[in-house]
């Protein structure tokens, strides 16, 4: 098949749409598909680029906000007429989505929650519901994120569950065998905006300072929140147990995860703005490590995270019960390893990106 693949998210650029449409084009060009992609424009595109099994052509605009439609627009049209596919991905319901409604191509969306969740109460509903009934299947990360499609108006036998999956390899040496002459170490690794919940676990770092007085609190990634955390720790006096060191290299992610004894990302879910975490793929980078995670009871983070099982759940937006998580794992080292193990089995078996895509080639 000839398939192009529309995302206004894509590498460079280190984000979960960008990793899902990154996996979705290398697996499908690996099964011997003709695929073209159409991502932003990023410093390092054309070493990456040159790197993949499959063609790639850039938009400029990136940093236009909502005005980067257009120059998408033309860029997108320019590939389908070069590449005449036979069905497209678009990864992207606001700007491929949009796009391909009023064309007469094949096309397949792509769900995760919030794209859509946020126009739950707003005019363009109508538009974004039409645009899902008229492509020929939608792809939803978990249950949650069909629910929520069905809520929105679409119908439930157009919608097909494909989770996300996690790539590379455990490192050895797992932060989880925790080594006594240094800090225990919770992270995390995301966008450091609102919805994930940093905020949440720098609140409940003086009650964990209490009983883990070692403890090291790291944040890996940047975005609009870091200043304020910033402030929000030297408020709550936890400064010296807190580390930013903005964004890691993709080449340095495993060894982030592994250096880790928890991973913390207590998301939250603000219904009125529909800002929740539709899954999480970092939960799994973390599991691939064999790092346990500790998570909130909120969107698709249940489906990420097995409660007791593979990491623990707390409510959203409760320092306390993060907190006494923590405190918990902390503590109790053996059942903290088998969590992680747990974790780090599930991701490989369950969570296997050339099996999830080979499952989405047979539902093209």
């Amino acid at each position: 098949m000839r398939i192009l693949i529309l995302s206004v998210d894509f590498p460079p650029h280190h984000d979960g749409v960008s990793t899902v449409s990154y996996h979705y084009a290398r697996r499908l060009a690996e099964l011997g598909h003709a695929v073209h992609v159409l991502g932003p424009a990023a410093a390092g595109d054309a070493e990456f680029d040159a790197s993949v099994p499959f063609g790639v052509a850039r938009f400029r605009g990136y940093d236009l906000g909502l005005l980067r439609f257009f120059p998408f627009v033309l860029q997108a049209l320019r590939a389908i007429r070069h590449h005449r596919p036979d069905v497209i991905f678009a990864m992207n319901i606001g700007y491929g989505g949009v796009l391909c409604r009023f064309l007469k191509v094949p096309y397949v969306t792509m769900a995760y929650a919030y794209e859509f969740l946020k126009f739950a109460r707003t005019p363009l509903h109508r538009l974004y519901r039409s645009i899902y009934e008229r492509s020929r299947m939608t792809i939803a990360i978990t249950r949650f994120t069909a629910d929520q499609l069905e809520a929105f108006g679409v119908r439930g036998d157009s919608i097909k569950i494909v989770n996300p999956g996690v790539a590379g390899e455990p490192i050895e040496s797992s932060g989880v065998a925790a080594d006594a002459t240094r800090p225990f170490r919770i992270g995390t690794c995301g966008r450091v905006i609102r919805r994930k919940g940093h905020d949440t676990v720098l609140r409940a770092l003086p009650a964990i300072i209490e009983k883990v007085p070692d403890v090291e609190y790291v944040i890996a990634g940047d975005g609009p929140r870091r200043v304020a955390l910033h402030a929000l720790a030297a408020e709550l006096g936890v400064e010296r147990h807190v580390t930013f060191l903005g964004r890691v290299p993709d080449a340095e992610l495993a060894a982030f995860y592994a250096s880790l004894d928890l991973f913390v990302m207590p998301s939250r879910h603000d219904e009125a703005t529909g800002h929740v975490e539709g899954f999480g793929i970092v939960y799994l980078e973390a599991a691939l490590q064999g790092v346990p995670s500790i998570g909130s009871r909120t969107g698709g983070v249940p489906e990420a995270i097995l409660d007791g099982e593979t990491g623990l759940l707390v409510p959203a937006e409760s320092p306390d019960a993060l907190a006494a998580a923590v405190i918990l794992l902390a503590r109790d080292s053996d059942r903290r390893i088998a969590l992680g193990g747990a974790a780090r089995v599930r991701a490989q078996n369950e969570f296997n990106w050339d099996r999830l895509v080979e499952q989405v080639e047979g539902l093209l």
